[in-house]
């Protein structure tokens, strides 16, 4: 009995994953829900999704690099990344390309 279409298109998929080697994000809008919150004292605040974090360590975990490049300076969301292993954070690049390429 032949696979159903469904299927042989997950192993196609599948087959690509496999030539991934390293995960490149940015911050906002890519980690975060697209918001800032402002305070009193005018810090900005973003919100981050837990799950993301948790796929981060898995892919931490399992050998492959990954590396944040984002145009903000916030030492908070160094700091939150770092805490989840990153090595690679690259905050306030206005041009990424030149580090995406370098990375």
């Amino acid at each position: 009995m032949p696979l159903p279409e469904t299927t042989v298109e997950l192993v196609h998929l599948f087959d690509k994953f496999r030539t991934v080697r390293a995960f490149i994000f940015d911050v906002d809008g890519v980690l975060t829900d697209n918001s800032v919150h402002v305070t009193e004292s005018g810090e900005q605040l973003r919100r981050m999704n837990i799950r993301d974090g948790l796929g981060i360590k898995i892919a931490l975990r399992n050998g492959f690099p990954v590396c944040i490049i984002t145009g903000g300076r916030s030492q908070g969301v160094v700091k939150r990344l770092s805490g989840l292993g990153i090595e690679h954070i690259y905050s306030g690049i206005e041009d990424k390309w030149p580090v995406f390429q370098q990375f």
